[in-house]
Parts: structure tokens; C-alpha cells; sequence
């Protein structure tokens, strides 16, 4: 796939100057998981998405132009200690990178997480990314079928496998991430029901989808996440990403 191909350019020539960039989203998703070419799980993928340290900033602006890509200028320098946006004009391919945090329905850390895997972000983190979708369509649904149907869980960062463990301590500390995940998880298991995938993969993701949330709900919850489930759902516990325009590139 040659969108696959160039962001592990990206991410070699980062390592060469110096910046740690991990390729996330649909295409790491399909990047680990065999399962993306089944015919009943197969989706289409655009853009390239990637995540970043905002302190190596300097470094990913230089490799993505010296690569040829455009800035988006404008958008740059408003969200440029954050989020980076590029094109690939003649192929009409949209490159975005997150800075520090993932930033979309809820706010998520990753800073630490960078060095676990040499490619992409952590598969835990893959999967929560998908999971803390409020708005889910069915291109994140079949990107978190694949990846629970390819990886088995654990309760600790393993080659090949999915922490759970680290999904369920965040949640203990952030009422409003449980909630939605528990929502996710809900739509999910609708959807495999429903769907003409394989019975064998039905059995799967059910099954882990359970234990997902068995180990969400068993994990101690702090102070914060009691006080925040106190107001449940009088107060929005989301946000709701803007989508920026394309319109503004220069």
C-alpha cells in the first residue's frame, strides 16, 4: 500500500534526525492486523495521521518539507504546539500529526508511550483511540474488530498484545472516558450481531469485548472519577472534534 510506504519513510527519517513520530490510526490498525483484508472488514484509508513530541517540533517541520510535503500554514501556526497538518498535493493525501496528547472526544496522554513500539503507537492505545469515539461509524467499528480479532489481551504492554490493564486505569481515573468506552463497547457488540462476518469472529470479539469491560469495572476508581459520576450525565462529559477546514492551505 503505498500510503503504508510513505509513512514508514516518515518515520525512518524521523529516527535518522532525531524525532520519535508513530503512525496511528486506521493505517497502523491495518499495519498490525492481518484481519484488515477480510473481505467483510476491509474499509478504505485516507489520510495519514502520526503522533509526536511538540519538543521535536523544529525536526518534523524540516523532515516534511525536505520530504516535499505542504504546510498548512495557517493552521500551523495557530495549533503548532499541538497538531501539524500537511499535504501531499499531488495526491490529493492529507498527513496530521498530534503533539503530546491525543486530543478528540477525550484527552489522552501518550507522551510516555512513544518508545513501545518501534512503528506505531501501542496497540492499547490504538484500541483506545477507536473506543473513545462518541460519534462511531463503521470504519472504527471494523477497526476495532481486526484489532481484537489479531491480538490477544493483556495485562501489560507485550509484543503482539493489547494492555487492558492500562486502558482500565485510565478509566478509573476519568468517570467521562468509562462512560464513553462503555458506550463504544455497546454499539460494538450491536454491530458484530448484526453483521456477515465469520461466526468464529463473532465468538471473538464478543468475548473480548467483555473482558474489556469486566476489567474496566473491576479496576479501583479514584476520588475524581467518584466525585465526576456523582453528576453523570447532567453535564457532557465529551467534546466534539472540529474537523479542520482544508480551505486555508497556502
Amino acid at each position: 500500500m503505498e500510503n503504508l510506504e510513505k509513512a514508514l519513510k516518515i518515520i525512518e527519517e524521523g529516527e535518522r534526525r532525531g524525532a520519535t513520530i508513530r503512525l496511528m490510526g486506521g493505517l497502523a490498525i491495518y499495519y498490525h492486523s492481518p484481519t484488515a483484508k477480510n473481505e467483510y472488514l476491509s474499509r478504505t484509508y485516507g489520510d495519514i495521521d502520526f503522533f509526536g513530541l511538540s519538543s521535536q517540533t523544529k525536526i518534523i517541520k524540516k523532515l516534511m518539507e525536505s520530504l516535499g510535503y505542504s504546510p498548512y500554514e495557517r493552521f500551523n501556526a495557530l495549533h503548532g504546539d499541538r497538531r501539524l497538518m500537511y499535504f501531499d498535493e499531488p495526491n490529493n493525501l492529507r498527513i496530521d500529526f498530534l503533539l503530546d496528547y491525543f486530543e478528540m472526544c477525550h484527552k489522552i496522554d501518550l507522551r510516555d508511550r512513544l518508545r513501545i513500539d518501534n512503528l506505531t503507537i501501542p496497540l492499547a492505545d490504538l484500541l483506545l483511540t477507536k473506543l473513545q469515539i462518541v460519534e462511531l461509524n463503521e470504519k472504527d467499528i471494523k477497526d476495532i474488530a481486526v484489532l481484537l480479532i489479531d491480538h490477544e489481551l493483556s495485562d501489560k504492554d507485550e509484543d503482539d498484545k493489547i494492555n487492558i490493564k492500562y486502558i482500565a486505569s485510565l478509566c478509573s481515573n476519568d468517570w467521562g472516558l468509562q462512560k464513553t468506552i462503555e458506550s463504544t463497547i455497546d454499539k460494538v457488540f450491536e454491530w458484530t450481531n448484526q453483521s456477515p462476518i465469520h461466526e468464529e469472529y463473532k465468538k471473538i470479539i464478543i468475548s473480548k469485548l467483555s473482558k474489556i469491560k469486566t476489567t474496566i469495572d473491576s479496576e479501583p476508581k479514584s476520588l475524581k472519577w467518584k466525585m465526576r459520576a456523582k453528576i453523570g450525565e447532567k453535564v457532557r462529559w465529551y467534546e466534539i472534534p472540529e474537523e479542520p477546514l482544508r480551505g486555508g492551505l497556502k
